[in-house]
């Protein structure tokens, strides 16, 4: 026989179909409902789910059928499942509240909390700008190294690349990523500095690649 947390149960909640484990199911101590509902399911498994190759109980092809809203069942199940709820803004609290009173969810609602998604696209914007600068300081300082690689006609020592004032900010908050952009190009990230008047990267030729181009 399987463990109770190896069993799934298809619910059918508003035409929306969920696959939900037993385990979860039986989180759902203070909930009338979903209590009865495992109740049964742990009872026609008793009765005789043979069939091993299968992990939905016998009924899985009549799911139970709740008739409520769909799209609030998820919310309501991720709180079961991790104790803890962060709603987009197309969902509202007091409808969310609602449906943990129907289910009987004995909620904590202080660990349901709202998404601000102007937040979230700040932040989008700010990784999306600080990927572009390092692309742009990456291209800046491959040149110049790549200028110094084929002036020289030997392999390239460490190049110091004076960049404009108003990066250096931004270089010392993202050298991990600067150091990724360059070595997609084949270049090894050492330091940078400021002297009070300029800004400095020093970057070389990545070993392996400098080895490759003197064969």
């Amino acid at each position: 026989m399987r463990n109770d947390c190896e069993k799934l149960v298809r619910f059918n909640v508003g035409g929306t179909h969920y696959d939900v484990s037993y385990d979860t199911l039986k989180r759902c101590k203070d909930s009338s409902i979903l209590l009865k509902l495992a109740s049964l399911v742990s009872g026609k498994w008793e009765e005789g789910n043979g069939n091993k190759k299968s992990t939905f109980i016998d009924c899985d092809k009549q799911p139970f059928s709740i008739e409520r809203d769909g799209v609030l069942f998820q919310y309501a199940l991720e709180y079961l499942r991790t104790g803890q709820l962060c709603l987009p803004p197309s969902v509202s609290r007091a409808a969310m509240k609602e449906e943990f009173e129907y289910y009987d969810i004995d909620v904590d609602m202080t660990r349901v909390k709202e998404r601000n998604d102007d937040v979230h696209l700040g932040d989008s914007i700010i990784k999306d700008l600080s990927m572009i600068l390092a692309e742009k300081l990456a291209l800046q300082v491959a040149a110049y190294v790549e200028y110094d690689f084929i002036r020289r006609n030997l392999p390239s020592t460490a190049v110091k690349v004076i960049l404009p004032t108003y990066d250096y900010s931004h270089l010392k908050t993202h050298e991990d990523l600067l150091s990724e952009r360059l070595l997609a190009r084949g270049l090894e990230y050492v330091s940078s500095e400021f002297d009070g008047t300029r800004n400095w990267v020093t970057a070389k030729k990545a070993e392996d690649n400098s080895k490759s181009l003197r064969k």
